[in-house]
């Protein structure tokens, strides 16, 4: 891509290039490095904006143009958008059964933030094709794998700020602001090396409600072994989903004919792992009160094995897991 900028700027442009980056360990783009084409296989979620633009760089290979006369001409940057890279973390794993001894495989971003990709891997004499999802603030987490590629979608629920207005006037400055989630593609080399780079964001009002998608898709060309080439998509769906910001769960053991035996309420983050029902009981009703008022109601008879609940956090809900183990 080519912009052209006046000579009147480029003192602003020269000044901001000068900028410090700092935190997190950076590399830049080199694509003759990677041995290959780099493939998108997933997506990492940070509230942060990552500015991974090698000013310094940039700068000092257009100095000329950029503090010349007349018009300036930006060329294609993508050369000097740096990368943060995953570590591979391998854990020896045993079957304390059997004695049958496996590596587990991690790729970990050393960032705040939620991960979902599918890398390729090696782990002993195996190709493995991995699914990874960190973090509990992801739910509804879909892998489907097929020749033409892979489909990975999630959903990360953020707490909503008070009810939800009826006008824009009666929103309070609490809901005003912005909460944005900025959604960064993680890209595999030709080598193994899993990074990613900085993405576009996904803005709303603290008072929303409702979902909003953004999708990232990347298609590229594949030779298998017998030296036939095939292209093979990855889409990584996310979804960003305001909820009502939950301040008790009440967990209710129901009989189809005496009604309610016996109910507990927790605390959003004190819902047990695992519950167990007593022998009389039919059925379980969760009723999720949140801060603002609203309820939900939920009901999970015998057939099922558990159910999910939100905990209460200031810019996520993270997604807790609860067994039920049903007596015979």
């Amino acid at each position: 891509m080519r912009r052209r900028i006046n000579s009147a700027l480029a003192a602003v442009v020269a000044a901001a290039l000068l900028l410090t980056l700092s935190g997190c360990s950076l590399a830049r783009t080199d694509e003759a490095a990677s041995g290959g084409e780099d493939r998108l296989i997933g997506a990492f979620l940070t509230a942060d904006y990552l500015d991974l633009f090698d000013f310094e760089s940039y700068f000092n290979d257009h100095a000329n143009q950029l503090l010349g006369d007349g018009d300036v001409v930006i060329d294609d940057t993508s050369g000097y958008q740096n990368r943060i890279y995953a570590r591979r973390v391998e854990t020896l794993r045993t079957d304390p059964e059997y004695g049958d001894s496996w590596t587990d495989v991690e790729f970990v971003f050393d960032l705040e933030g939620y991960g979902v990709f599918a890398p390729t891997y090696s782990s002993g004499n195996t190709t493995v094709v991995g699914s990874f999802s960190d973090g509990e603030g992801l739910d509804e987490v879909y892998f489907d794998y097929a020749e033409t590629g892979v489909q990975i979608e999630a959903t990360l629920y953020i707490p909503t700020r008070g009810e939800v207005p009826l006008t824009a006037e009666e929103l309070d400055d609490e809901q005003l602001e912005s909460n944005t989630w900025y959604i960064n593609p993680v890209y595999q080399t030709a080598a193994g090396e899993v990074y990613l780079t900085g993405g576009q964001g996904i803005g709303f009002s603290g008072a929303m409600m409702g979902t909003m998608t953004q999708t990232l898709t990347e298609t590229h060309a594949v030779t298998d072994e017998n030296g036939e080439t095939r292209e093979q998509t990855c889409s990584v769906t996310i979804h960003i989903t305001g909820v009502h910001a939950p301040a008790s769960v009440e967990i209710q053991e129901m009989s189809d004919e005496r009604g309610l035996l016996r109910s507990e309420t927790y605390a959003p983050d004190s819902v047990p792992e695992d519950i167990v029902p007593g022998a009389e009981t039919d059925y379980l009703v969760v009723l999720t009160r949140a801060e603002d008022g609203a309820v939900t109601r939920e009901i999970y008879d015998r057939e099922a094995e558990g159910f999910r609940t939100l905990a209460a956090g200031q810019e996520v809900c993270p997604v807790l897991w609860h067994g039920i183990d049903w007596p015979e």
